[in-house]
């Protein structure tokens, strides 16, 4: 069989081998990276939901803790007058304007009765075609009753109606916070939440071709809610125990599926479709018999869109290759010996000890450069001493730049001694000079500082070579350090001065410690908008067993009318959709758990200066 026969065999089983070989591993690693990139995305979208859902509890509760905090609610309960109900009316209805995620608010007594009732911006309270409501009757007020402590707690997420109105009002959650006083509970404050404000949370990232998400109840207390769809991007599956529907978890995706999603807290699940469900576990009740299953399903065919058309389309590439390959492969072997020959000839040539006169071959750039490398084969000698030459070239080259970084380290050392006495010495003398000779002075400080430019850049020449619980000791200074980035970009437009002292240690959340400081430096921030040379200064020290964060602005001031109401829940100086009048009750508040003081120092337009003092942790032993 000859060389060209033997050739076009060869590059047919090559071909065939390499591109089965190469579409074969492609399709593997292709798989496994969209797998990856799939469960990463799955468990990222489950997380995200989950730290949504988390953040609208918890603003939700502070926004009733907020509210609850006025004792005008308790003086209405227990000595009601109408002036006293117009007011609260008055109040909760800007507290419904500013707030976009509340749908009610009410004030109950403890008999179950509404006294003050203000739902979707219109106070109902007062409107006589409403008649008295009691939610004696109402499970969560049964709940609220039983419950022994102090704080907010929610409702079942559901979907409500007046006794008056025949249809339901979207899905909801109400808060409930008990009123006291002298430990003797007087009422309650009922909020209710948006419910689909959740469900837009957990579709802020809408791709329904790709992945979507929903909300399902475990509920060991109550068999009726358990397995119902809290959310769903159809509606008509949500709430299956209002509306007497069996769209629940267990009934469209299967009893294999709900033991799975009920005996792990989180995982995922390869459904029929070949989708797979990513799922994670939420306690809105802080009730291990009662929790939200938030679940996240991703398309598969989407993710793997390349990967099955390579599959499916595999023994079509094959056969088109074999064939492809079978065409072309005796021209190709043609074309590949054909060189060979010539080379063959002036090899015999270089066999009889003719070294010159060899012609170059043309053909493929293997041949051309066979061809090359037996014309090169004679002046192989002298290249090789060439390169011998340039390579002691380039050794040299290295030596003098390692000499040049040893000279510029030396030079950066002797020159800036002499040049730090030029500054000092001209900056003396332009304080006793005027004039032209002054300017000239300064002329020669100004070129000495540039010149120490130039040696801080050769001195780096010779330098180069190759919601939370937890308690703990914190050091404010580092926190501040840490913040420092963030804190310059909020206040890019003004000077931002900071100057920390070595401090004590104090006894803290560091999160809530974080969010202090970025909410009074925002506040400095907002009143700096309307002064020019806007100055914020952020100081730490000492005193008086305390440690002491002082934040100074010199930014428009609070009056003197305003200035005993700026921590009070709500009130703000601002526009009305501008701000919600928490940020420095927020602030107060962290304060007040850290068992720390503020004082506010202000006089309208010259600034204001806030100084808060925590105590100082004597030792880590302190932590409980």
């Amino acid at each position: 069989m000859t060389l060209r026969k033997r050739l076009s065999i060869y590059t047919i089983i090559l071909v065939v081998v390499f591109i089965t070989t190469a579409t074969g591993i492609y399709y593997v690693i292709s798989t496994n990276s969209l797998k990856k990139e799939l469960f990463s995305q799955g468990e990222l979208m489950v997380q995200q939901n989950i730290l949504l859902l988390d953040d609208f509890f918890s603003n939700a509760r502070n926004i009733t803790e907020a509210i609850a905090a006025s004792e005008k609610l308790k003086n209405y309960l227990l000595n009601p007058s109408k002036t006293l109900q117009l007011s609260l009316e008055q109040e909760f209805l800007q507290i419904y304007k500013k707030i976009d995620i509340i749908q009610a608010i009410r004030l109950v007594d403890t008999s179950g009765h509404i006294r003050v009732f203000i739902k979707e911006g219109e106070i109902l309270s007062e409107n006589p075609r409403y008649t008295k409501i009691s939610l004696s009757h109402k499970k969560f007020f049964i709940k609220a009753r039983n419950y022994k402590g102090k704080g907010v707690i929610f409702s079942n997420m559901e979907r409500g109606k007046l006794p008056n109105e025949e249809t339901f009002c979207p899905s909801m959650v109400r808060s409930i916070k008990p009123l006291t006083r002298n430990n003797q509970r007087i009422g309650y404050l009922v909020i209710n939440f948006w419910g689909d404000k959740i469900g837009s949370t957990l579709n802020l990232n809408k791709d329904p071709e790709r992945k979507h998400s929903f909300l399902v109840e475990i509920n060991l207390r109550d068999s009726t809610r358990n397995g119902i769809f809290l959310y769903h991007w159809n509606k008509k599956y949500e709430f299956a125990n209002q509306f007497r529907t069996g769209y629940t978890f267990q009934g469209m995706y299967g009893p294999d599926l709900w033991q799975k999603l009920t005996s792990h807290k989180c995982g995922v699940m390869r459904l029929k479709s070949g989708d797979f469900m990513f799922f994670d576990t939420f306690y809105p009740y802080k009730d291990s018999l009662q929790a939200w299953k938030v679940c996240s399903i991703l398309n598969h065919d989407q993710f793997f869109k390349s990967v099955v058309y390579i599959k499916r389309f595999y023994f079509l590439i094959v056969l088109v290759s074999i064939v492809f390959v079978i065409i072309f492969s005796h021209s190709f072997s043609r074309k590949f010996t054909n060189p060979i020959w010539q080379i063959l000839g002036q090899l015999e040539r270089i066999g009889r000890g003719d070294l010159s006169g060899i012609d170059p071959i043309k053909g493929d750039y293997e041949i051309e450069i066979i061809s090359k490398s037996i014309s090169s084969m004679v002046e192989s000698l002298r290249k090789y001493i060439e390169e011998l030459h340039d390579t002691r070239k380039k050794l040299e080259m290295l030596d003098r730049l390692s000499s040049l970084a040893t000279l510029s380290a030396g030079l950066a050392h002797e020159l800036s001694t002499p040049l730090n006495s030029i500054i000092l010495i001209s900056e003396m003398l332009a304080d006793e000079l005027e004039g032209e000779k002054k300017d000239d002075v300064l002329t020669i400080k100004n070129q000495a500082e540039r010149c120490m430019k130039i040696i801080h850049s050769l001195r780096e020449f010779s330098a180069r070579k190759l919601e939370d619980e937890h308690i703990e000791l914190i050091r404010l200074g580092e926190v501040i350090k840490k913040l420092k980035p963030l804190l310059e970009f909020y206040a890019s437009k003004f000077n931002f001065e900071v100057k920390l002292q070595d401090t004590g240690l104090i006894k803290g959340n560091r999160i809530q410690i974080e969010q202090l400081i970025i909410n009074l430096v925002i506040n400095a921030v907002d009143a700096l908008k309307s002064t020019k040379n806007g100055v914020i200064r952020l100081e730490t020290f000492n005193e008086n067993g305390h440690v002491v964060l002082k934040i100074e602005d010199n930014g428009e001031g609070i009056s003197n009318e305003h200035i005993n109401r700026i921590f009070d829940p709500f009130f703000t100086t601002k526009d009305v959709g501008k701000g919600t009048g928490l940020g420095l009750s927020i602030v107060h508040g962290i304060i007040k758990s850290h068992g720390g003081h503020i004082d506010v120092k202000s006089e309208k337009g010259r600034g204001t200066i806030f100084i808060i003092r925590f105590p100082e942790a004597k030792n880590e032993n302190s932590i409980n």
